[in-house]
């Protein structure tokens, strides 16, 4: 059974889901340490609650939040916290959801500048976008 199908799915998930991917896509463009800390506050209520519940598509989203911020651990608002969410998530997501750890887990053990790391592409993320 594709892993997809085990999770909850309306309207407001789907646009929850398409709202956080967004904002997620906007952060790579305009990313600095501010907006990374204040990421957070644009997201839908109904974000925290599929978080709260584990949900692997949500988690996995916000693994890749704290990708962007490994670039930034030298700030003294993110300091380590990137390496040590996205080590916690990747303990907590389901097997058949691993693969699109992929590129989380390799930037929470590199220490990367901005430029080099920003400019890769999480081919994985189009198959978190996928329904």
């Amino acid at each position: 059974m594709p892993r997809d199908q085990l999770e909850p799915w309306d309207s407001e998930i789907i646009d929850t889901y398409m709202h956080a991917l967004g904002a997620l896509g906007h952060l790579k463009l305009t990313v600095d340490p501010v907006r990374l800390v204040g990421f957070l506050g644009l997201l839908p209520t109904k974000s925290s609650h599929l978080l709260l519940e584990r949900q692997p598509r949500a988690l996995v989203i916000f693994a890749h939040y704290f990708t962007f911020m490994a670039g930034y651990t030298g700030s003294w608002m993110i300091g380590a916290t990137p390496q040590k969410e996205i080590t916690g998530l990747a303990s907590i997501i389901p097997e058949d959801w691993q693969p699109l750890m992929q590129w989380p887990l390799s930037a929470s053990k590199m220490d990367m500048n901005t430029s080099q790391y920003l400019s890769g592409r999480d081919e994985n993320m189009d198959e978190v976008c996928e329904h």
